[in-house]
């Protein structure tokens, strides 16, 4: 796919954090705003060129008014300039954005399973997810050993854990442990691919029609 076809060379990912989901209550993206906000914080110096981007869809009326509370509280965070909220981008526009961002950011309780995060994974963008539901149990779990993301819960949990991978993206001497990273998370990504999904159907069926 156009996903697993993004470089993961470290030197071409930003301090770029970015959100995909659509704009519904549970997705908790003040959680996101307040987050970056106690990650600029904390380590201001650090991340003082630090950008947060989130990216979804407006079904309604309700979407529309959430995305405008979101860029309200953007800004009493004192985040304006730092953080983009865009609405109904193309795919295209999308791919630019996850070709870029070094970090992805998921906050949702109990998500039943998160393909958001998977497509983040196999973009070679590294997940910092809430540790529940499928990101915990399905998703953002060891490859051969090796994470393939972060899990988190607080603000302070997610601030630690975006300080940890754009400090491993920005360092040279921390490249090759981000990279480490990308390759998991794509690895992981790929069990959930649609030529897996299909083995896995017809191997399931096989005992119906008494093949071997």
């Amino acid at each position: 796919t156009a996903l697993a076809e993004l470089p993961l060379c470290p030197l071409e990912r930003e301090q770029l954090v970015i959100s995909i989901a659509q704009f519904r209550p549970e997705k908790a993206h003040a959680q996101q705003l307040r987050a970056f906000a106690r990650l600029r914080e904390r380590w201001p110096a650090e991340h003082a060129d630090a950008r947060l981007v989130i990216i979804g869809s407006v079904r309604d009326a309700g979407d529309a008014r959430r995305v405008a509370e979101l860029r309200t509280l953007s800004t009493e965070l004192g985040l304006d300039g730092c953080v983009l909220i865009a609405t109904d981008v193309s795919y295209a526009e999308r791919l630019g954005w996850l070709a870029r961002a070094a970090v992805g950011l998921h906050t949702m309780w109990m998500e039943h399973f998160g393909i958001g995060i998977v497509e983040l994974m196999a973009s070679g963008v590294v997940p910092v997810a809430h540790a529940s539901g499928g990101p915990l149990a399905d998703i953002v779990v060891p490859v051969r050993g090796r994470p393939s993301g972060r899990l988190a819960s607080s603000a302070d949990e997610y601030a630690e854990a975006m300080h940890e991978l754009l400090a491993l993206a920005k360092e040279p001497g921390a490249r090759v442990a981000y990279a480490q990273l990308q390759r998991s998370a794509r690895e992981a990504a790929a069990r959930f691919s649609d030529d897996i999904f299909a083995e896995g159907f017809a191997r399931a069926l096989r005992p119906l029609f008494g093949a071997p």
